[in-house]
């Protein structure tokens, strides 16, 4: 019934998903991190929000598996707000990719949530996702909110 009671719910039930496969602990970090530690080093390799309305609520988020962690620093700027144990670091120094197939994961998590049908598939290639892109996203009242 609470944004951080929602949080805790998702969060523990994806962290204990996780950790069974990773076989190597898993950290609820932030409001709505997943995060292991290497080399004494926490690293993120999920973050998650929650959209709310009356009636409804979307948990979305992501888990990086196998992602070009290089790109990261060139999509992202650097947060306005960042959770304390990001200390400060840059997103090459922070952010980490499971190492898990993709695969593996998406059924773990399918079968802890009891998921029995498949999301429809998305676009196959870039010339499907640039007219979505442009029409929205490619919009700058979009990101300004106006």
């Amino acid at each position: 019934s609470t944004i951080t009671g929602t949080n805790t719910w998702v969060m523990e039930r994806n962290r204990r998903v996780i950790e069974s496969i990773f076989m190597s602990p898993v950290l609820i970090r932030g409001h709505t991190d997943l995060a292991t530690t290497r080399d004494g080093r926490e690293l993120k390799f999920s973050g998650n929000a929650q959209r709310r309305k009356r009636r409804t609520l979307l948990f979305h988020g992501t888990l990086l598996c196998d992602f070009d962690l290089a790109l990261i620093p060139q999509l992202l700027r650097r947060p306005s707000w960042a959770p304390e144990y990001r200390a400060n670091r840059e997103h090459s120094e922070f952010v980490t990719n499971l190492g898990i197939p993709c695969d593996i994961v998406r059924s773990a998590l399918a079968a802890a949530w009891g998921a029995t049908r498949s999301a429809p598939g998305r676009p196959r290639d870039r010339s499907d996702i640039i007219p979505i892109l442009m029409s929205r996203y490619g919009q700058p009242e979009w990101h300004r909110r106006l």
